[in-house]
């Protein structure tokens, strides 16, 4: 899970980098993520991270605290 959320955050975070670079190698062309694909790449991160946020506040306590970790 952290590895996912990492490689995703720094794939976010270099994003014009790596559109470059497959742009420049042929054999990658085929690999290239269009806008639509960074944006759901965006949201998988938004959502990763609220998972993440949840899942460590509830590890953090003894008593479920559905409440404040569903929204």
């Amino acid at each position: 899970m952290y590895l996912s959320f990492t490689v995703l955050g720094r794939a976010l975070q270099h994003r014009e980098a790596i559109n470059t670079y497959v742009y420049r190698h042929d054999d990658l062309i085929q690999y290239r993520l269009t806008e639509e694909d960074w944006r759901a790449v965006e949201m998988v991160m938004r959502w990763l991270k609220s998972f993440r946020s949840a899942t460590t506040q509830m590890s953090a306590t003894k008593t479920p605290m559905l409440s404040s970790t569903h929204a």
